[in-house]
């Protein structure tokens, strides 16, 4: 569990694979990303007597709002960018772009299906995971989760935290726009900060990106409404 939301570690035979789900895309994303991997393929190490460990250290990330030219799938190694030798072959990294994977589902290409399912609305499970075997029983699963008491009730402690997450941060930015927090800093960090912040992003990276206080970034999310 980090930061609330539900990533996956998994160690299957000769593979560790570790999953990410990013609702959002800004610029130190990848930066993030590759820490995690990094950290992994480092323990994977400590672990091991030798340095020609046979173990593929793979990451996948799921990810919303990438720029309008990222890929539907990228795939990174690391490598000599010249003669594009790959120098590790067991680290690697994959990014399934929702967004155009979504769209894909929606214009009738039914290859990615199964990760578009990952962010769709209980109406587009229904439509497109009709007359799929594999989908409805992804689709089932999901309704099944849904009405699991353990799992709503820990989704309505989720929604009380998140009230008063709410409610601290509105005292918060309050008590900022009092004060003038944001006044003299320039426009184009302001942008940034905008941006971020209509992506949902943790505060705490929007500090270390824009170099705002905490204390900014919650007045300007207050103005912004």
């Amino acid at each position: 569990m980090k930061n609330k939301t539900l990533d996956v570690l998994v160690k299957a035979k000769d593979k560790l694979i570790n999953i990410e789900v990013n609702s959002g895309y800004y610029n130190s994303l990848d930066y993030r990303n590759s820490v995690y991997i990094f950290e992994k393929y480092t323990e994977v190490f400590k672990a091991g007597d030798k340095y020609s460990n046979k173990i593929d250290v793979i990451q996948i990330n799921f990810t919303s709002g990438l720029p309008k030219d990222a890929p539907v799938i990228d795939e990174c190694q690391y490598g000599n960018l010249k003669t594009g030798k790959v120098k590790v072959k067991n680290l690697i990294s994959y990014e399934y772009n929702l967004d155009k994977i979504k769209e894909m589902c929606y214009n009738g290409n039914k290859k990615y299906n199964y990760i578009a399912a990952l962010d769709f609305e209980q109406k587009d499970l229904e439509k497109y995971c009709k007359g799929d075997e594999y989908m409805e029983r992804f689709e089932k699963e999901v309704n099944k989760l849904n009405t699991d008491i353990e799992f709503t009730e820990f989704l309505s402690a989720e929604e009380d935290n998140e009230r008063l997450k709410n409610t601290l941060i509105y005292e918060a930015e309050e008590k900022g726009k009092a004060e003038g927090m944001i006044e003299g800093k320039t426009e184009g960090i302001l942008t940034v900060a905008r941006n971020m912040l209509g992506l949902n992003m943790n505060i705490e990276d929007i500090m270390k990106v824009t170099g705002l206080t905490e204390k900014e970034i919650l007045a300007l999310k207050e103005n912004n409404g």
